[in-house]
């Protein structure tokens, strides 16, 4: 037999005496050597489903299998079956078994961003420590498993093709290094995208639209697919695939590929990134949502000088921080998802988060607040970043008249722990 034992325990900054066990439902399968969901028989079953639902409503739990040979490998939680975080310890060789074999979608996908995270960061350290990258042939493989499934939901696979972001993978070093983590992370995309670059270009080919444009599952399904698979090419930077690129931004009869490509191509450095650039802002330069779109896409793109471009950017004669959705998609877009340019060594990010609170908290102190909340956790980076980041919180801490709102966070921010 196979016994799974589960325990539940009192979330973190809560009181862990006063703390009483929670009902959670949690859906289980066992994976067998063969790939296929194993008979989940507890004692007194004749006949048993391959995937059940246990309520763990104690501290702690165990439920025996019976009729279980080789040890499985547990899919939990299957469906994401109840809003908790999952601690398990799961090797490479598991994470990449059940990517390839689990039935449940959402397992896979949380596989392969436990497989391919744990990859980025075991890079991140070698590359901090100036050792060669090398990456484990098992997790290239694990990837083809699953960019070649077809029997996979589309909007799964091109969820799953994606590799986790940095700002997500820096909350699991305990001092955080964007350098080396944006390169570990461009490491594992190049290796990828090398090694399986004509399964993915086969993919991107395969999955593009039939017919105009149109909202149907199916389409939408084949477009995440295709641009997930163009995404991943994109890293090349091989002219090839560039010209692909600019072919559907040019041929693009809908927003979603037209974004699609031009997101790819501001990441790279190359003629076409510019033209692209004046293309879309000539045609959806009077759409005040659309254009949003094209100051966030150019705050996210992590080629050198970010901070540099988000400065000219905020002097763009369509740019003004008194509206919010343009100010959140230009500064609140670089803080939060450009990690390794916002977290730049010169601390030039965090000074161009703090220019633009300052100058928003006295028209909107709500979005200043939320703005400021870009530096909440500068003490987990190195002695250089914090100190780059407590002058520029103690600089708005210093302001005459700073709101409520934002005194509140920048107070918090700085207090001694």
């Amino acid at each position: 037999g196979y016994t799974l034992e589960l325990r539940q325990e009192c979330p973190r900054g809560q009181d862990a005496a006063a703390f009483q066990p929670l009902h959670v439902p949690v859906r289980v399968g066992l994976v067998g050597r063969d790939g296929g969901d194993l008979a989940l028989r507890l004692d007194g079953e004749q006949d048993a489903p391959r995937e059940r639902v246990l309520e763990l409503t104690g501290r702690s739990q165990t439920w025996t299998f019976r009729g279980v040979g080789s040890p499985p490998v547990p899919s939990l939680l299957r469906g994401y079956s109840a809003p908790v975080a999952l601690e398990l310890e799961r090797g490479r060789d598991e994470l990449a078994f059940l990517l390839a074999n689990d039935s449940d979608a959402f397992n896979r996908w949380d596989a392969g961003q436990a497989l391919f995270g744990g990859m980025v960061l075991e890079l991140a350290a070698a590359h901090a420590a100036g050792e060669a990258l090398v990456v484990d042939p098992a997790v290239v493989e694990a990837y083809r498993s699953v960019l070649l499934d077809g029997s996979i939901d589309g909007s799964i696979r091109a969820l799953t093709i994606t590799l986790p972001e940095e700002g997500e993978l820096a909350q699991q070093m305990a001092v955080v290094d964007p350098d080396a983590l944006h390169a570990a992370r461009q490491h594992l995309s190049r290796e990828l995208a090398a090694a399986l670059r004509d399964e993915l270009l086969e993919v991107y080919r395969l999955s593009r639209p039939r017919g105009p444009y149109t909202l149907e599952r199916d389409a939408v399904d084949r477009r995440r697919t295709k641009n997930a698979a163009l995404a991943a090419l994109a890293v090349l930077e091989e002219a090839e695939i560039t010209s692909l690129i600019v072919e559907q931004f040019e041929g693009a009869d809908n927003m979603t590929d037209s974004q699609a490509a031009l997101a790819a191509l501001v990441g790279l450095d190359v003629p076409e990134r510019a033209q692209a650039l004046e293309a879309f802002h000539r045609r959806w330069h009077e759409e005040p949502l659309v254009l949003d779109k094209w100051f966030s896409l150019q705050a996210d793109s992590t080629l050198p000088g970010a901070p540099a471009r988000v400065r000219e950017l905020m002097a763009h004669p369509d740019f003004t921080l008194d509206n919010p959705n343009r100010a959140r998609s230009l500064v609140g877009h670089f803080s939060t998802y450009n990690h390794v340019g916002f977290h730049d060594a010169s601390g030039e990010g965090y000074a161009i988060l703090a220019d633009a609170v300052l100058a928003i908290d006295p028209k909107n102190p709500q979005l200043a607040a939320r703005l400021l909340k870009g530096l909440n956790a500068w003490r987990r980076y190195d002695p250089g970043r914090q100190e780059h980041a407590r002058r520029q919180l103690e600089r708005v801490r210093a302001t005459d008249g700073l709101s409520r709102n934002s005194r509140e966070i920048v107070e918090r921010s700085v207090a001694t722990e």
